[in-house]
């Protein structure tokens, strides 16, 4: 199998483990709020899905949700490890394995930075 059919799903993977991520905070951040806000969270889990897409046609965006997800992975601990308990800790440690792995995916993995390459041969520039 060459470097060209695993890009896909590679990425693939890596928006389904940021949409896992995004959906274990939504789901965290729901939990006991009024009708309205809980409408908002889903609105707005449901823009990221239409942003997370955009990793497959854009460099750019490739880069710039790789660098969020190894933030999210460096912060997140701080946020759910340390005074959590229960399923709150445990959203949190898997949106955090979930991050680091996108973010690897993203930024590191050989065959995603040769598709970015010839992506960015194909963009215009900014």
């Amino acid at each position: 199998m060459n470097a060209i059919q695993r890009v896909p799903g590679k990425l693939i993977a890596a928006a389904l483990l940021l949409a896992v991520a995004d959906g274990c905070m939504t789901l965290l951040l729901i939990k006991d709020q009024e009708t309205s806000r809980i409408f908002l969270r889903i609105i707005t889990f449901l823009a990221t899905l239409l942003f997370i897409a955009g990793i497959f046609v854009s460099s750019h965006l490739q880069l710039c949700w790789g660098w969020s997800a190894l933030a999210a992975a460096l912060f997140l601990p701080a946020l759910h490890i340390m005074d959590r308990s229960g399923l709150e800790q445990n959203l949190g440690i898997a949106s955090t394995i979930v991050c680091a792995i996108a973010a690897y995916l993203l930024l590191l993995d050989p065959d995603i930075k040769k598709h970015r390459q010839a992506l960015r041969s194909h963009e215009k520039p900014l």
